[in-house]
């Protein structure tokens, strides 16, 4: 995944709100909007030093059951507390030797496609929609 220059980051890292942390999830916050996931963390979350209320920067990774192009609407994340079960958003790029789709579903997310489906049967640009498996994970940047 190539870096942006600008921000030094890569376009797959989301810059987040850590609201809380316990044994198993992490709660995160998406400034600017009313969004609060439940997310796996891929490290132990005592292993994440940011404190509750800071920005935490990183990577979250999905499964879709199956992905379909979308012909309306936005992006969005349903539901908006809780853990991801529904997600629309733009295809940002593909990764056809992992068959992943990297998607901008508000926050940027790698999401694995179903058996069956081809990353390249997907181009950057186009707005997919999709259920996905519970247990999206969230993986820290240093």
């Amino acid at each position: 995944m190539a870096t942006d220059t600008a921000t030094g980051s890569s376009p797959d890292v989301c810059r987040v709100v850590l609201e809380s942390k316990t044994h198993e999830q992490i709660v995160i916050s998406i400034p600017g909007s009313s969004y609060r996931l439940q997310l796996t963390p891929t490290v132990a979350p005592q292993a994440i030093s940011t404190p509750e209320g800071k920005r935490l920067s990183g990577v979250i990774r999905g499964k879709a059951l199956r992905m379909h192009l979308a012909t309306g609407g936005g992006r969005f994340i349903e539901p908006v507390n809780g853990h991801p079960r529904i997600v629309q958003g733009t295809v940002i790029s593909i990764d056809p030797a992992h068959n992943r789709v990297l998607v901008n579903m508000v926050v940027p997310a790698w999401l694995d496609l179903a058996e069956g489906q081809k990353a390249s049967d997907f181009a950057a640009g186009q707005l997919v929609n999709m259920y996905v498996e519970s247990g999206m994970t969230f993986t820290p940047t240093a």
